[in-house]
């Protein structure tokens, strides 16, 4: 009864059927984040709950999920289980018409439950940041035999486990870390297929300080000296310490001069081009920091490198690009370096880590870590 489907997931009922008391169709994998999609067709109302599938390890209060019809209604009334409440879930206001096939899709994933009827979304919970996770195979009911049945006919009943970190979110770009979550060392997060011009952003909120270079996130293709690129921050300072190798200087890079804010939310971005000249995202000036020919901050040694200035920052995007490398805090340039002109290229995938395992871990919560690649 259960077969696998292009998209990796488990097709455990292919025909439409009336529903039917205690019909059993199969067993699934349970897992964290997953999809569970199905077409349905009323053709009518009853007293009380009405059930329409169950997902279940095997006890009526196990909801992995599980949908029903209100009573004398064709709406639905959806329910998963999630830490601290099992009957948790989410009721869409619109009723389902009769006679007429909707498919309805439900997806807990991203710290959330979301409901769509013909891939448009209809009732939203945003309580699903750890949903439970079954220990042993989830059983597949078409009805229940909990509840009597719903008065209509299902059909193409399909069970999607989601992944959790590295997906696509925009053309060229890649989702390494989606939720905010605090840094632990050697922390390995995925990989990336590198470019010569790059933009890595990520959010961060530190809550203190620590001594010695504390790494926020590593770029690298197995080496301490890979930096492509590499973050911590100076020694008991919130202040930004950004490296990326290029040729002739694996350890150079640009160091903020502004702090980031304790227990606030910052946006990170850096950017590296290969050649040429191009416009800077940048919406205001603000001081320049490692600038060749230019005077750098206060001297400290690099952690495994020559000294150079460090800075910090809360949202921080991080550009390899047109010959140079920028830095921004929420979209407002920090720090320039146009030193970048020949950016160090690896000729294999990049792995990622929040944090490396060379150094300690950077005091603070990072999450919306993304690597785009430029043209």
């Amino acid at each position: 009864v259960v077969r696998r489907t292009r998209r990796r997931g488990q097709l455990v009922v292919r025909r439409m059927r009336v529903l039917r008391r205690n019909k059993y169709v199969g067993k699934v994998r349970g897992s964290r984040n997953y999809q569970v999609s199905f077409n349905i067709k009323p053709w009518g109302t009853g007293h009380w709950w009405r059930n329409v599938l169950h997902f279940t390890t095997g006890r009526n209060r196990s909801r992995l999920p599980a949908v029903w019809f209100f009573s004398r209604s064709t709406r639905l009334h959806i329910r998963a289980s999630r830490r601290g409440r099992w009957n948790d879930g989410c009721d869409p206001r619109k009723h389902l018409p009769r006679h007429r096939t909707t498919k309805v899709t439900i997806r807990v994933a991203y710290g959330r439950m979301d409901v769509f009827f013909n891939r448009r979304l209809v009732c939203r919970n945003r309580n699903y940041r750890f949903p439970t996770v079954p220990r042993k195979r989830v059983k597949v009911y078409v009805a229940d035999p909990w509840h009597h049945p719903a008065p209509a006919h299902v059909g193409q009943v399909v069970y999607r486990p989601l992944r959790r970190v590295v997906r696509r979110i925009r053309r060229g770009a890649k989702l390494m870390v989606r939720r905010t979550k605090p840094l632990r060392r050697n922390k390995y997060v995925g990989a990336v297929r590198a470019a010569k011009s790059y933009k890595v952003s990520f959010n961060i909120k530190p809550w203190g300080t620590g001594h010695g270079w504390r790494n926020v996130l590593h770029f690298t293709t197995g080496r301490n000296r890979s930096r492509l690129p590499g973050v911590w921050f100076f020694s008991r300072t919130s202040r930004l310490h950004i490296r990326a190798g290029r040729r002739g200087s694996w350890n150079d890079g640009c160091d903020p001069r502004k702090h980031l804010p304790r227990h606030r939310t910052t946006k990170v971005g850096a950017s590296w081009w290969s050649a040429g000249c191009g416009f800077c995202g940048g919406t205001s000036t603000s001081a320049k920091c490692g600038d060749p020919g230019t005077t750098r901050c206060p001297s400290t040694s690099s952690p495994g490198g020559r000294g150079t200035g460090g800075g910090t920052c809360c949202t921080s995007t991080i550009r390899v690009a047109y010959g140079r490398m920028d830095v921004f805090y929420n979209r407002r340039l920090v720090c320039r370096n146009r030193n970048y002109r020949f950016p160090t290229v690896p000729r294999k995938r990049v792995k990622v880590y929040l944090a490396d395992r060379w150094h300690h871990t950077a005091p603070a919560r990072v999450g919306q870590v993304v690597y785009k690649r430029l043209r």
